[in-house]
């Protein structure tokens, strides 16, 4: 049986319907209350529209961040602090030292239910549940408010500190970052996904990208939108999940039996990608576009293991025998070649040889992986 044929998925069903607050945007009977008597605070852009304990205040020169599905924006906000009864609409400006800073995501509700009801995977009510059931800000991103009006969805959450999202700490700068700092959030980067696994949680999309730091040292994984329940039989055991009708996931950080559409383990198929994540810290270079031999990176990468071999084998010479100097991706393939020769140590080899096992089963488990002599000793390259 062709394994790529649509099949009925065993994914618990959940419905999300998350409880949101009707919200007053720009309302005009706001009171600011100055800090700094040199200074006027930028008016209120967003609150409840009853019992509003904060409101939200744009940061001037703070420019939006677009939407990826052009549902709208995210939006930065400073919290004023209401003064004397919820309700009231006075509000506090903060000092300097005492501002509290959030992200408020903007989505167009006609666009987004349109999205959902043509079958669209990315679900921000699940996104909104998620966060609310699981949101502490040491492991995953809390919401602080789930608003909405006649035309907007808005998603208030901690806004990230000035080192952004993993992303930009993977690939930010010209070399590759300290080895102890990228072992540290690997390790991190585990426990996050130990903590969604308590929950019987998959995220389905582990990128650097949906990672940030609320401080230097505290990195949270936020953007459920896709994630599901891990499934049980009745007797309560885990079961391998039945893939949808379509692929899900960011290309570059998916396991290859997510692109094949096979039968798959939620928590393994995060743990590949928490693994490829691993391999972009120790090196900022990406690991493959796609998880397919038809990909010259994941085939010298991967499948010929120059990834996490010492030095060249002969299977990574042949794919390189194989690619012409005028070939497109020459040169960011010579930039892998590199980076694995320089960047990956015996210990990180070790642990990225057995985490890409194709074939599952034969993966280490997280466990393993946090057992492994690359997490566990400090010195451990």
């Amino acid at each position: 049986m062709d394994q790529r044929q649509s099949h009925k998925s065993n994914i618990p069903h959940e419905t999300f319907q998350p409880e949101l607050v009707w919200a007053a945007t720009k309302p005009t009977n706001a009171v600011v209350l100055k800090s700094d008597p040199h200074e006027t605070p930028p008016p209120v852009y967003l609150l409840r529209q009853e019992q509003s304990r904060e409101a939200y205040a744009l940061i001037p020169d703070k420019e939006p961040i677009q939407n990826h599905r052009h549902w709208g924006d995210i939006v930065f906000a400073v919290v004023y602090e209401c003064v004397g009864e919820p309700g009231s609409r006075v509000f506090q400006a903060p000092s300097e030292a005492s501002a509290r800073f959030v992200a408020i995501k903007r989505l167009r509700l006609a666009a987004v239910n349109e999205y959902l009801q043509k079958g669209g995977s990315e679900n921000p009510y699940r996104d909104i549940c998620r966060m609310r059931e699981m949101g502490d800000n040491i492991h995953v991103l809390q919401c602080i408010d789930a608003l909405r009006d006649d035309e907007f969805l808005y998603i208030v959450t901690p806004k990230a500190c000035e080192l952004g999202t993993l992303q930009d700490a993977a690939f930010g700068g010209s070399e590759p970052m300290d080895r102890n700092r990228a072992k540290m959030l690997f390790r991190k980067i585990l426990q996050i996904l130990s903590y969604l696994d308590s929950f019987d949680i998959s995220h389905r999309d582990f990128t650097p990208d949906n990672f940030i730091f609320l401080t230097p040292d505290n990195l949270v994984v936020f953007d459920l939108a896709m994630s599901h329940r891990i499934p049980r039989n009745e007797q309560g055991e885990r079961i391998l999940a039945t893939p949808p009708d379509t692929v899900f996931g960011s290309f570059g950080y998916i396991a290859p039996e997510i692109a094949m559409s096979r039968m798959f383990d939620g928590l393994a198929a995060d743990l590949w990608s928490a693994s490829v994540i691993l391999y972009n810290l120790l090196t900022s270079r990406p690991l493959y576009r796609f998880p397919h031999p038809s990909d010259i990176f994941f085939r010298y990468n991967i499948l010929a293991q120059a990834a996490f071999s010492p030095a060249l084998n002969e299977r990574a010479i042949e794919v390189l025998q194989g690619v012409s100097e005028d070939d497109e991706f020459f040169c960011m393939l010579m930039k892998n070649v590199m980076a694995n020769l320089n960047y990956i140590g015996p210990a990180s080899a070790e642990l990225l040889k057995h985490s890409f096992e194709i074939d599952p089963q034969f993966r280490w488990t997280l466990r393993q992986v946090m057992q492994s002599q690359y997490v566990q000793q400090m010195d451990a390259l």
